[in-house]
């Protein structure tokens, strides 16, 4: 949805927005954008990318105008603005609905058949026709899930979904998916992710499908949610990841709702989560939707930016700023370092992290609504300090050459 109201301002503007986000100069650096295969929650309509009933080799399979008009100017733009530095990764809300029990591509339902089937064949099938079909506009993917939040699916779901339990998944993955994308020179060296669901489903996914080794060979990591964490910590992903340790783990998608103007309580709350799940290993992470109308529509997401929908303009959010002091400065490929507090403050929080020019960063989240503080900043070995102030509600970043 993103990519419509980008699309929908001036050339001037639309250039302006997606510098915001994607220049690592100008802007806050993002460096990795997710692409739905075909509609999704925030689509203005139910589409698919095959409507021909029975075509199990998807020889129909075409793009739709949602990504002629919207997605590919706008991934081509980014591309450009990141220095062609993006990496993007694909996630289908559900196969198109003649695959499924349920007739429909929305309210859940399965692929039908069993895995051996002709059905799950030609799902993976319709994976790989949409990367051909991209790269014929010189966009490649680095990356794929296998389904958006396969395990909270509904009947009752208004938008696209489809159930996709683990124990599908690892068939999925070692019967056709894998093969299917590691046979074919285009998308053999795609990181293939399980999952792309809430944590607290985490243990036992990767539990089930890590256990099977044709299913565990072709998959790189797992994809998580934000959404509905009962039952868990930030803990659980350094358990998973000490448990698989040649598998990663990266949150691709977190949103708040409703839409709240100028709210520093959603930036604090971006801040203090994503500081959690990279000092627990995530790879990284992923807004949903990173700008719509005031209003958060067609839904009502709260973004880091809003769009007019009356007048050439767009307005960023404190989360915007907030989040740009990790985008922007722990680059891809930093590592993180440990940071102790000696007189732990819950106010206080903060990540380390070693770039990949050698500098040394440091991103600290004052939480406090009316505390100011001054914190000392030691080096491991105690011989280089600096005093840093941290006025309340404040995100500061301090960089070590």
């Amino acid at each position: 949805m993103g990519s419509y109201w980008a699309q929908r301002l001036s050339p001037a503007a639309r250039s302006s927005l997606i510098r915001q986000y994607w220049s690592p100069t100008d802007g806050i650096g993002y460096s990795v954008g997710r692409v739905p295969m075909a509609a999704c929650d925030y689509s203005f309509s139910a589409y698919s990318y095959n409507e021909v009933n029975n075509d199990f080799n998807q020889t129909y399979f075409q793009l739709n105008a949602e990504d002629y008009k919207y997605k590919i100017p706008t991934i081509q733009e980014a591309i450009q603005v990141s220095g062609g530095n993006l990496k993007l990764f694909s996630s289908p809300w559900s196969a198109p609905g003649w695959m499924k029990n349920t007739g429909s591509m929305k309210g859940g339902g399965y692929l039908r058949g069993d895995y051996n089937g002709q059905y799950f064949h030609s799902y993976a099938l319709y994976f790989l026709r949409f990367f051909q079909s991209y790269a014929q506009y010189n966009i490649t993917f680095w990356g794929a899930t296998l389904e958006n939040e396969p395990g909270g699916v509904s009947s009752l779901d208004y938008f696209e979904s489809m159930f996709f339990n683990a124990s599908y998944q690892r068939d999925f993955v070692k019967t056709h998916w894998g093969p299917v994308l590691r046979g074919n020179s285009l998308t053999k060296n795609l990181k293939l992710m399980i999952l792309d669901d809430n944590r607290r489903n985490l243990q036992s996914w990767t539990d089930v499908i890590y256990s099977d080794p044709n299913a565990y060979n072709y998959i790189d990591g797992a994809a998580i949610h934000w959404y509905d964490d009962t039952g868990t910590t930030t803990a659980t992903l350094t358990e998973v990841q000490e448990k698989y340790p040649n598998k990663f783990l990266f949150y691709t998608e977190c949103s708040m709702a409703p839409p709240t103007y100028g709210s520093w309580a959603s930036a604090d709350f971006y801040v203090n989560f994503i500081m959690g799940i990279l000092n627990n290993w995530s790879i990284g992470f992923m807004d949903w939707n990173i700008h719509l109308d005031p209003t958060g529509g067609p839904g009502s997401q709260n973004p880091p930016i809003w769009v007019s929908n009356t007048t050439d303009e767009f307005e960023k959010q404190p989360m915007f700023y907030a989040k740009g002091q990790l985008s922007k400065f722990i680059v891809p490929g930093s590592v993180i370092l440990g940071l102790n507090m000696e007189k732990p403050n819950q106010d206080l929080e903060g990540i380390a992290a070693l770039t990949p020019n050698g500098q040394k960063v440091i991103v600290l989240n004052n939480r406090s609504k009316t505390t100011n503080y001054t914190v000392t900043i030691y080096n491991s070995q105690r011989s280089a300090w600096l005093n840093a102030d941290l006025e309340a509600r404040s995100v500061s970043t301090y960089i070590f050459n």
